[in-house]
């Protein structure tokens, strides 16, 4: 077992806390909500000192993640990998991306990603592409049980998005401090190795957009 990371786990048990606390001075420019803490300076100071660890291991999880599943579709042998999530986007966000693009002469495209969602202690992984429902219900209808939900399907809320799956964190609602970083990784990088060339290929190509391209929407995914 590989520990996910102390001060991450901390976070995700106590997201209402940490974002009051921590997420909103640090990230938002708003004043720490302090109403009703004994000694409230001292704890703004362990909360800082937790945040700033929490997102780095955060961004630590999601890197190892992103080599693992870039290893995937580099063995598939027909995409390119452009436009990946800068270091700075994964740490303030909890969100990596890549766009991976077909070298098919039809040169189709879609971003992929995985978002930890502290609020809910869980783990999305997600496609997006322009084309909004028409492009998700075709990816349903490739994908079929693959796909977890479509955007507006109570995970993600950006036209175009679908998520493929929706992991807890936590494997009891107890939310005990053993969590394995090895087990989340296996599931999260387990939803994107079961598409195959030919889903690849299938989900990359347009649904009737003009003027289609990749970089024109570099880094527009759900969060």
């Amino acid at each position: 077992m590989t520990p996910l990371g102390e001060s991450l786990v901390f976070y995700l048990k106590y997201p209402a806390e940490m974002f009051r606390l921590y997420e909103k001075p640090e990230y938002l420019g708003e004043q720490p909500d302090l109403e009703g803490l004994a000694d409230a300076e001292r704890v703004r100071a362990m909360a800082r000192a937790v945040g700033e660890a929490a997102y780095r291991e955060a961004a630590d999880f999601l890197q190892d993640y992103a080599d693992k599943i870039e290893d995937h579709f580099n063995r598939l042998g027909i995409v390119n990998l452009v436009t990946r999530a800068r270091p700075s986007t994964i740490l303030r966000d909890w969100n990596w991306y890549v766009t991976v693009k077909s070298t098919s002469a039809r040169e189709g495209w879609f971003q992929c990603g995985l978002y930890i969602q502290d609020q809910d202690g869980t783990l999305i992984p997600w496609l997006w592409r322009r084309g909004g429902r028409v492009w998700e219900e075709a990816v349903k209808e490739r994908l079929g049980a693959r796909v977890h939900s479509l955007s507006g399907g109570g995970v993600l809320s950006n036209s175009g998005s679908v998520a493929l799956a929706h992991i807890p964190i936590f494997a009891t609602s107890e939310k005990t401090d053993d969590v394995d970083r090895d087990v989340l990784i296996a599931k999260a990088v387990g939803a994107f190795t079961a598409l195959q060339a030919a889903d690849v290929e299938a989900i990359s190509r347009s649904v009737g957009e003009e003027n289609d391209s990749p970089e024109s929407d570099a880094g527009e995914r759900d969060a």
